[in-house]
């Protein structure tokens, strides 16, 4: 059963029966069942608005990468170390990966150190280009590698 045809919502449009010892006061339940579904209408309006408001402000900062086979990308890291503050955290593995099989939301990865695949979410890494800002804290020898790679005719 869907959640519409429980509870009160399929009496919403139907009129009620009235006692027989409350018949003087027909009009006065029918103004009260109008202001009640007047009130309803209102109130799913401002929750329409209100969801209308929460899937603007959760798409407002979603990136929509596109990913291709043989793409090298840089996974943030994740990892918790006690006592370690985060101002001193790399916000990506210092180990480039290769995109091995692009999806939809994710996309199967393989780490070019020892070749170990995963299956990872597209939030959790971002393509390599060079000179960019962000990779700014990799080690030198891992960046010029991967300029190096990136500017080469072919990829992997």
């Amino acid at each position: 059963k869907s959640q519409l045809t429980r509870g009160i919502w399929p009496l919403i449009n139907t009129k009620p029966k009235i006692h027989p010892a409350a018949a003087h006061l027909e009009e006065q339940i029918d103004e009260d069942n109008r202001e009640i579904k007047q009130m309803l209408a209102r109130a799913q309006e401002e929750v329409d608005k209100h969801k209308a408001e929460r899937i603007k402000n959760i798409n407002k900062y979603r990136r929509h990468e596109h990913f291709e086979k043989g793409d090298i990308v840089l996974v943030k890291n994740t990892k918790t170390i006690p006592g370690s503050t985060l101002p001193l955290k790399t916000t990506y593995q210092g180990s480039p990966f290769v995109v091995l099989e692009p999806r939809k939301t994710t996309a199967l990865v393989q780490r070019m150190t020892d070749n170990f695949t995963t299956v990872l979410h597209k939030d959790h890494f971002k393509k390599f280009v060079p000179h960019d800002a962000a990779f700014k804290n990799l080690p030198k020898e891992v960046s010029q590698i991967l300029v190096n790679l990136t500017t080469a005719p072919e990829k992997r």
